[in-house]
């Protein structure tokens, strides 16, 4: 997304995932493979996943799988420096023998 946040996204079949992190980790930051299903910016405009479920959306604007990505990366770069309200979908891994 620029050097401003330190964030780089991908497009996951409609997900916006975090691709890289710039800076070290901080604890409650983003990290590598974190979901972002929401955003809300400083000012109180907001986007969200449509997936969701009717009670999680109490947002300005639902937007359809297919576009949300873009909506995501718009809001990073129309932010500028201001602060960012990201709600996010974490997944840890474990390591597992089989066999």
């Amino acid at each position: 997304i620029g050097n401003k946040w330190g964030v780089s996204l991908a497009n996951e079949g409609g997900m916006c995932v975090v691709q890289r992190v710039a800076r070290k980790e901080v604890p409650g930051g983003l990290k590598l493979g974190d979901m972002i299903v929401s955003a809300k910016t400083s000012d109180g405009s907001s986007v969200s996943l449509a997936s969701r479920s009717k009670q999680e959306q109490n947002v300005e604007l639902v937007v359809p799988a297919q576009s949300f990505y873009r909506r995501i990366v718009n809001v990073f770069k129309e932010s500028g420096t201001s602060t960012l309200f990201l709600e996010v979908r974490r997944v840890g891994g474990a390591i597992v023998a089989l066999g």
